[in-house]
């Protein structure tokens, strides 16, 4: 999506402007892949939490997308759970998660289950670019198996009765 408004606070008054604007939605950045997860988690909380009272004070019904880094690095599934959490305190549900791994526009995307990253070189997988090397969200396969794998290490484990 492009040309929409972008917040970089998420008060209750900075929701409701971003409301008000004539677009189809809003960003708010919140740089939670600087954070460590347990702050990355509260921040998540922080901001849906002020988008769900600034929209109902706008008398409006909100729909929520987590877009990532566009190499796949993050606090993922945490991040999506977190908004989960924080509908379901509400009463609300989320009908699905969907994991997009593209953003064309900087040349990444996916082909046949391999995230590449588009240069003037050709397609070269992220896992043997210098994102893979990042000191907090290395990866070592550009395969995307992993978001399977995460889901299920978040998952409670279920007992065996």
């Amino acid at each position: 999506m492009r040309d929409l408004p972008v917040r970089t606070r998420w008060t209750i008054e900075d929701v409701r402007w971003a409301l008000r604007q004539d677009a189809a939605g809003f960003f708010v950045l919140t740089n939670t892949r600087s954070l460590a997860p347990a702050d990355a988690a509260a921040r998540d909380r922080e901001v849906v939490t002020a988008c769900l009272k600034a929209a109902e004070g706008e008398g409006v019904r909100l729909a929520f997308a987590s877009r990532s880094d566009s190499t796949l690095r993050g606090h993922f599934p945490l991040e999506t759970d977190v908004i989960g959490e924080v509908l379901a305190e509400q009463g609300d549900t989320v009908d699905a998660v969907v994991l997009a791994p593209a953003f064309t526009d900087a040349g990444r995307v996916t082909i046949h289950g391999t995230h590449y990253l588009r240069s003037a070189d050709g397609l070269t997988a992220v896992a043997d670019t210098e994102f893979a090397k990042d000191a907090t969200f290395g990866f070592t396969s550009s395969r995307l198996a992993w978001p399977r794998r995460a889901r299920a290490a978040s998952s409670p484990r279920r007992s065996p009765n």
